[in-house]
């Protein structure tokens, strides 16, 4: 039976152990300036326990303030078994139904309980979901990593009071702000520019270098091909065929069958607005070519910019669906049985 090295074992503690006194110096895992979700809003909750009410759950993006998800709001339809719909320790996207606040508390976080759906989440909410839940932890974790450099002089909240609010109230989020000040001729002047602690300055871009650099995007559109006329297939090869005369070295254009008839098209790049003008001429081209066949030619998706973190979080999305779809269909199994 094969061993561990001893180095490796010494270097994973010694990681666990940074992870434990970045946490207990970071303090808050607050990740917006309000302290209460609002209704509808779509959170990240990890199960804590169930109880004759629902499941207890902590909402990870809140500093752990505790919510409940009703029994009646686990899944549309019959539920022959709760715990194959949620289950303890792990993370789901849910739906705030309500927020209740107890009048006579000073501290309206901890005097407050969210009520919690699953079911009201649609499936094509999901992916930018979990998307906006990856990039604010990402954001969290590179803050929290800068406290802890800094011994707990600066706590977490007061990086986001300082500088990381501030930058979302601009740009629509820390992720954007972060990455623009990536983007900007001296970013350590920019840090200074927009509150960042002189202390922090240094640990935060080197923080930033290494999570927030440059990436290529993703252009995807999706259309819907169809040819009916003598042409038929050949239709659809020329309507290919005259995308593909667009493809070059510095913007690849790629085509992938979504499910006949849908067609995925996609440019990967660092420059987004030229690749937005090519996938346009790129779709005017391809319907020219398919009308000319006698086809019909239709834009299902408009071209969508996305990252590494929208790709990761399409394919949880998606795998949270299939677990979901399976999960009903095992229940409709014993139904029969």
């Amino acid at each position: 039976m094969a061993t561990v090295p001893k180095s490796k074992k010494k270097i994973s503690k010694k990681k666990q152990q940074n992870q434990n006194r970045v946490i207990e110096l970071g303090q808050s895992s607050r990740f917006h300036r309000r302290r209460l979700p609002e209704r509808d809003e779509l959170v990240r909750v990890e199960i804590m326990r169930r109880d004759e009410h629902g499941f207890r759950c902590k909402l990870l993006e809140y500093d752990g303030l505790e919510g409940l998800v009703l029994l009646n709001q686990l899944k549309r339809g019959r539920v022959r078994s709760l715990t194959r719909i949620l289950r303890t320790g792990k993370e789901y996207t849910v739906s705030v139904l309500k927020v209740h606040v107890a009048e006579n508390e000073e501290d309206t976080a901890n005097g407050s309980y969210i009520d919690l759906s699953k079911k009201e989440v649609r499936n094509e909410e999901l992916p930018d979901a979990i998307a906006r839940w990856k990039k604010n932890k990402k954001v969290n974790d590179i803050l929290r990593h800068v406290s802890y450099k800094t011994s707990g002089n600066v706590n977490t909240e007061q990086l986001y009071e300082a500088f990381a609010w501030p930058l979302a109230d601009i740009h629509g989020s820390v992720f954007k702000g972060l990455r623009w000040v990536m983007e900007q001729e001296d970013p350590r002047i920019t840090m200074t520019d927009q509150g960042v602690p002189a202390e922090c300055i240094e640990s935060l871009y080197q923080e930033l270098e290494k999570h927030m650099a440059p990436s290529p995007k993703t252009l995807t559109a999706i259309v819907r091909m169809t040819c009916f006329t003598r042409h038929g297939v050949q239709g659809i090869q020329a309507a290919l065929a005259a995308g593909l005369a667009f493809d070059s070295e510095q913007l690849p254009i790629t085509f992938r069958v979504v499910a006949a008839p849908k067609f995925e098209i996609t440019c990967r790049t660092m420059d987004v607005d030229p690749a937005k003008l090519l996938i346009d001429e790129v779709l005017a081209a391809m319907e020219v070519a398919l009308m000319d066949c006698g086809g019909r030619f239709e834009i299902v998706e408009k071209p969508k910019v996305s990252d590494v973190y929208d790709l990761m979080a399409a394919q949880d999305a998606q795998a949270q669906m299939d677990e979901d779809q399976e999960q009903g269909d095992a229940e409709e199994e014993e139904e029969e049985a």
